[in-house]
């Protein structure tokens, strides 16, 4: 009696201590931790709107950096005149580049030329004197030779405010002067940051009578912690502020973030209701364990001396013993092993049967089982108290119990073992980068799909996918961005089919998905189409955006096949279609395909020899100068010319070459002849022709790149600038920031660089302005259209408009009627080609043509 008083005692203090421990815990750690939460968030809100407002600086500083880098720039400070100010200023300048005021001063501080745009007007105006002198004197004032960015206090309003001094393009000094840009911090700009941040953004200058408190607080902060603030300012809102400084580094203005202070409040709502119940819990538990405490107490008083022989033999085994009567087979002892496999207490076994645990109603009797474990050990399923089952394996044997007949049985626990030979059979029928079914399980599935399909008359569809330029992503990034990409593309396969439809990976960037039960093709088109779609997104891989597509053949059983084999094999068939058509898509499997990849077996076979036979030859497209109209350079085009066959066109083979990889060392004989035709000509007298070659996605990519153009430089002993690398955007902007890179090295290497085809991919000013290419190549698919069609007469213009103000040369391809011409002409468009002066020529007959004219008139050219 002692004992429970005493037990009771001891149970009822350990529960006010854990509940008085819990409120403090909870009151000290929890809720202050949700506080610190919520301080952190706040802080990252204002750390991201200062960094968008300091990438807004920088932005208005790399404006000012071009601009003034501009020799026509120094040459206005030597002779101000209009024209400059006309051609370099247009109307569209303060919207376009996001500018609020613009200046050019002299090395004395005199103002050459100001305007500014009134807000909400659109209206340009000449700056006021004394806003003027107030930037100059900032200007002048700068440690840095006139160069830096910061805020300005103006009478009107903070703004953002960037110098830089005027020299010419090689950067030579002193400077001929100052250009100042600003750009106001007005609502129009808060708004895009509130934007960033999906938060409310507001700054208080410094410069005004009355400031409000909490910007007051922060003030006097900041002179002591210069580091971004984090106050509450009332019970239901959070604000984080950050001190902004003026261009001499003094404290301009303060920005704040305000958001909603709810996590802190739905944290003390939890923490009540958790309290509440932690407390009920506690005193039901302390309920519990005084009454187990009692049944406990009772136990061993009644049996004390029974168990103390039971502990001594049999709860030192690590395996399960579990004793029955041998007659009645009701259960009379279990060691703590056995108890903890089944899950109970021992009292919970008084009065049940062993085939409670261990059989199920249509296993044999116990007799016949108990005979065959004595015979040897037998691997059954023990059912556990939660209603589990766990896998045992079991032997028996008769012994003596209190001097009766028993059979003790030894338990052992397979679960482990189980476990790994489970883990065996997934690892063997699962891919292991994408989890997916692999070949093997998807023979399988594909095998049963098709027994019952055969049984039922019904129909499945099989597709099979296969990645467009995967080998780009590991030849350039590494193998494991290429197996982050295939986790990625897994992922969103997942996503487009139904729950039932299978998704597997046969290797490499091979995947499949099995559809059954399909009723008509309708339902596969859909999930084509999904397929293809879902690869219009753009992969972030490793820090990369990339781009990448998908080809996809499909066969349908039993139309196309009732053998996995012939299925795969006729998917394949279609896939490769696919690929040879451009890419991109999906086909339908038809017979007709089977002929036309033996001729495409044969047609590659005979491209690998090309090279060595010496088939292949360039012919060469003139390119004129409107301006002059004379020749200034020309486009390398491949041909293909089997022994003893006729010319095969560049789209009947490319795309093969392309496939099969020999695109790379094709494409590099192809700048390599294009360099040694363009210097042999050089040598002959035909001077200053530029030479332009395209180039594919693979051989772009290739990790030597540089260094290979550089050999072929060498070689053939042509000077960098007389050879054009032209690039489409699709293949620029697979990987941008790679892309971005290798043109940098080519650029400085003193290449020529053109964006073919443009208009016709991607056509991102966001990223445009990123590549250092010197041109812009129109498509002749918009040149076509120029007469007859708005939209292309359109595009035409935006895109001439566009590249003259990022400083790049348009050049036009196509042209083929002179009303073309004439409107290219009126768009002061720089270069053209096309069939209206001259189809692509031999070697040959481009020298006899270039030598039999001096100067190129801007009519068509009579071609043998």
């Amino acid at each position: 009696m002692k004992q429970q008083i005493k037990a009771r005692i001891v149970t009822s203090v350990i529960t006010l201590f854990l509940i008085t421990a819990l409120a403090v815990m909870v009151k000290y750690i929890l809720l202050d931790n949700f506080r610190q939460m919520e301080e952190q968030q706040a802080l990252q809100n204002i750390e991201q709107a200062s960094s968008a407002m300091a990438n807004e600086l920088d932005s208005l500083g790399k404006e000012a950096s071009d601009r003034a880098r501009e020799n026509n720039a120094s040459a206005f400070m030597q002779n101000p005149t209009p024209d400059f100010i006309a051609r370099n200023l247009p109307d569209n300048t303060f919207s376009f580049h996001k500018i609020s005021m613009i200046m050019f001063v002299s090395p004395s501080g005199k103002t050459v030329y100001s305007a500014e745009v009134l807000p909400d007007k659109g209206e340009t105006r000449p700056i006021a004197e004394e806003t003027a002198a107030v930037l100059a004197r900032k200007a002048l004032q700068l440690k840095s030779a006139g160069s830096g960015n910061g805020v300005v206090l103006l009478a009107e309003g903070p703004i953002l405010f960037a110098s830089r001094p005027i020299v010419d393009a090689a950067g030579e000094k002193p400077a001929h002067g100052f250009l100042l840009l600003g750009r106001r911090i007005d609502a129009e700009l808060l708004a895009g940051i509130s934007l960033i941040t999906q938060l409310p953004v507001t700054v208080q200058p410094l410069n005004t009578g009355e400031i409000p408190p909490d910007f007051q607080k922060v003030l006097r902060e900041h002179q002591i912690d210069k580091k971004p603030h984090v106050m509450a300012t009332d019970s239901k809102q959070i604000a984080g502020y950050s001190m902004l400084r003026d261009i001499s580094g003094s404290p301009a203005l303060i920005m704040k973030v305000t958001a909603d202070s709810k996590l802190y409040a739905q944290g003390l709502t939890a923490a009540r209701y958790f309290m509440l119940w932690f407390s009920l819990a506690a005193l039901v538990a302390a309920l519990i364990i005084n009454i187990l405490f009692d049944k406990l107490l009772l136990t061993r008083q009644k049996g004390e001396e029974s168990e103390e022989k039971y502990r001594s033999v049999v709860n030192q085994a690590t395996e399960g013993i579990v004793i029955i009567d041998a007659n009645d087979k009701r259960i009379l002892e279990s060691n703590d092993a056995f108890q903890k496999l089944v899950g109970c207490q021992p009292d919970e076994f008084s009065g049940k049967q062993i085939t409670d645990l261990f059989f199920d109603s249509d296993t044999p009797s116990i007799d016949h089982t108990i005979l065959h474990l004595l015979k040897g050990k037998r691997d059954l399923k023990l059912r556990r108290t939660d209603g589990s089952q766990v896998d045992v394996e079991i032997s028996a044997s008769f012994i003596a119990h209190h001097g009766n007949d028993a059979v003790c049985f030894m338990v052992h626990d397979m679960t482990e073992r189980k476990r790994f030979e489970e883990r065996l059979v997934y690892e063997a029928t699962h891919d292991t980068l994408t989890n997916l079914p692999n070949r093997n399980l998807l023979n399988d599935h594909l095998d049963r799909a098709l027994a019952f399909v055969k049984r039922h008359q019904q129909n499945l569809a099989l597709l099979l996918l296969d990645l467009d330029n995967f080998k780009i992503v590991n030849d350039t990034l590494g193998h494991s961005a290429g197996d982050r990409l295939l986790e990625e593309v897994a992922a969103r396969l997942l996503q487009c089919v139904r729950k039932y439809d299978i998704v597997a990976r046969l290797g490499g960037d091979e995947f499949v998905i099995l559809m059954s039960g399909i009723r008509d093709n309708n339902h596969v088109i859909s999930i084509a189409d999904k397929v293809v779609a879902i690869f219009s997104q753009p992969f972030q891989i490793m820090e990369h955006e990339m781009f990448i597509t998908v080809s996809v053949g499909i066969a349908i059983a039993p139309e196309n096949g009732d053998k996995a084999e012939i299925l795969l094999m006729n998917a394949d068939t279609a896939m490769y279609h696919v690929k040879g058509s451009g890419k991109n898509g999906y086909e339908f499997f038809n017979e007709d395909m089977n002929a036309r990849i033996s001729e495409r077996l044969e047609q590659e076979t005979k491209l690998r020899r090309a090279l060595e036979r010496d088939e292949f030859c360039l012919h060469y497209q003139p390119k004129i100068d409107l301006a002059s109209g004379t020749i200034v350079g020309m486009e390398a085009l491949i041909r293909w010319i089997p022994e003893k066959g006729r010319i095969i066109p560049p789209l009947d083979f490319i795309p093969l070459l392309e496939e099969t990889g020999l695109i790379v060392p094709v494409g590099e004989w192809v700048i390599r002849e294009a360099c040694r035709q363009n210097r042999e000509w050089h040598l002959a007298g035909i001077e200053n022709l530029v030479v332009s070659t395209n180039m594919s996605a693979r051989q772009f990519y290739q990790a030597n790149l540089p260094e290979v153009i550089a050999q072929i430089l060498r070689e053939t002993s042509l000077e960098p600038r007389y050879l054009k690398i032209e690039l489409t955007e699709s293949i620029v902007m697979q990987d941008i920031d790679v892309a971005v890179g290798i043109l940098k090295r080519l650029k400085e290497m003193g290449l020529s660089l053109s964006i073919d085809d443009f208009g016709t991919g991607y056509s991102s000013l966001a990223y445009l302005k990123r590549f250092p290419v010197d041109e812009l190549k129109i498509d002749k698919s918009f040149v076509n259209g120029l007469e007859t069609d708005a939209n292309d007469s359109t595009i035409v213009n935006t895109i001439i408009s566009m590249a003259h103000s990022m400083q790049l040369k348009v050049v036009a391809e196509g042209v083929e009627t002179a009303g073309q011409l004439e409107l290219l002409r009126e768009r002061r468009c720089e270069e053209v080609q096309g069939f209206y002066f001259s189809k692509p020529l031999t070697a040959r007959l481009f020298e006899e043509k270039m030598r039999s004219i001096i100067n190129m008139p801007l009519e068509p050219l009579a071609v043998e």
